[in-house]
């Protein structure tokens, strides 16, 4: 009995050393991505190459894109000066930037990003606390009849919307007066 158990326990030593040294060996193999941290002074950028995505890199806040894009890949020849800035979605082909847009509002509200609310569909603004498909259809069309909503605050023009609705909802949502006149909310059925 006493054999048994002592055997046992030598080949449960053996087998967590041996687990142990393959977990450190798995460890040492892998290379470390850049830009894979989020911190304080970086930004979520989507990155889609030759159309397929590559994931999420947080790149330092107000760099160029080709200062960041030669960090991911050092054969990089694009000279773009776009700033980096947060919850934007690049889309590279070749070796070349192709197109700089917003990243979908799904992702940039995962990451903790505001998103256009000119620019959201129904059920993008669905997803925020307190929209729900009544309040949304709402907000679509006043945006609809103005053209846009330059700040947060004339939402409280829309029934049913108050101030207190509009705090919980800013975390979420941002405006661009800049790009209004482009908004591609959808058309109410």
């Amino acid at each position: 009995m006493k054999h048994r158990l002592l055997l046992g326990g030598t080949t449960l030593l053996l087998l967590l050393l041996l687990v142990q040294s393959v977990s450190s060996l798995v460890k040492n193999q892998t290379r470390d991505v850049p830009f894979q941290v989020r911190g304080e002074e970086t930004a979520a950028v989507e990155l889609i190459v030759e159309d397929e995505e590559q994931g999420i890199y947080f790149f330092p806040r107000g760099k160029t894109m080709a200062a960041c894009l030669s960090g991911v890949n050092p054969q990089w020849e694009g000279g773009e000066t776009t700033a980096v800035t947060p919850g934007m979605s690049v889309r590279i082909r070749g070796n070349r930037l192709r197109d700089v847009t917003d990243m979908s509002p799904h992702k940039a509200m995962a990451l903790g990003i505001p998103s256009d609310i000119n620019r959201m569909s129904r059920e993008e603004m669905m997803l925020v606390p307190g929209i729900g498909e009544k309040t949304s259809t709402s907000i679509i069309a006043y945006i609809q009849s103005r053209g846009c909503i330059r700040d947060l605050s004339e939402l409280s023009a829309i029934r049913g919307i108050k101030e207190r609705k509009i705090a919980r909802m800013r975390p979420y949502l941002t405006t661009r007066p800049e790009t209004c006149g482009g908004a591609l909310t959808e058309a109410i059925p």
